[in-house]
């Protein structure tokens, strides 16, 4: 029989095996407040993000406790304008949870041989060696992983990741072995399609109906060949997962922002130097 395994802490079972739902006990009760709490705390330093914010906390609390058969642990798409947070909202969920955190630049993968840097080349070759992130999952099956700007991976890379998306496992061609992702929560950020959803307020983009980025991924095209970014299948598995669009910052949210990150540079000369 399966034995239960959870992570320590923070209220989030390990969901590769296939675990009960829990009832909500006093324990569960302390572990979904610690998770709270948890989340509270590392979201804090987090600007003008309220909505993205709460809906990553809805849908961590959606997995507590969860039996998962296949893909990740999690499944999120942050979309929305450049610079706005979605990166340190990734790092902050890593933070939250105690768990690993690692940002992949899908930009750096859009050649032919994107596949073999992330996913292993078999060890015949001279130039064999593991792919990064399959050696990343090997080393850390329980962690978050941010693929930013998934649109700029080579189509095969794409096409690896639907596959791992569907299975909830990695193969690597250097160890000639699958990985489990099932306790990984996989995090994508796209910038496809933004003008389909860049009306209307010009700083409230969060109210964007799912619906409205769904078919903007679906639709959006390569201008170098025409060939759409994504097949309708990798959409489909986005949209399975939480879809949040982010807001534009409003100038007093950059001000804030400014003004903290100089009186951290301030504390840190201060420190250094008297």
């Amino acid at each position: 029989m399966a034995k239960k395994q959870v992570t320590k802490g923070k209220g989030l079972y390990r969901n590769g095996l296939s675990l009960p739902q829990p009832e909500y006990t006093e324990a569960k009760l302390k572990d979904d407040m610690a998770l709270l709490e948890a989340l509270n705390a590392a979201f804090a330093g987090v600007e003008g993000q309220d909505y993205a914010c709460r809906a990553v906390k809805e849908q961590l609390f959606g997995i507590s406790g969860r039996a998962n058969g296949s893909g990740p642990a999690a499944l999120f798409l942050f979309a929305g304008p450049p610079a706005v947070g979605k990166t340190m909202l990734a790092q902050k969920i890593g933070e939250a949870l105690g768990r690993p955190f690692e940002r992949f630049d899908m930009s750096g993968y859009s050649d032919k041989e994107a596949p073999i840097s992330l996913f292993g080349l078999n060890e015949s070759y001279k130039a064999a060696a593991p792919g990064r992130f399959t050696r990343y999952i090997k080393e850390h099956p329980v962690s978050v992983i941010l693929l930013d700007e998934i649109e700029k991976a080579h189509v095969t890379v794409r096409n690896n990741i639907l596959q791992m998306l569907d299975r909830g496992t990695v193969y690597d061609l250097y160890y000639e072995k699958e990985f489990s992702v099932r306790d990984c929560i996989l995090i994508f950020t796209s910038n496809v399609g933004a003008d389909a959803y860049n009306t209307g307020d010009k700083y409230n983009l969060s109210t964007t109906p799912v619906s409205t980025v769904i078919k903007a991924l679906e639709d959006g095209k390569d201008p170098a060949t025409g060939e759409p970014y994504f097949s309708r299948e990798l959409v489909s598995r986005f949209a399975s997962g939480r879809v949040i669009v982010f807001n534009r910052l409003r100038p007093e949210v950059l001000h804030r922002i400014a003004v903290r990150q100089l009186d951290e540079l301030a504390a840190s000369y201060l420190k250094e130097y008297n």
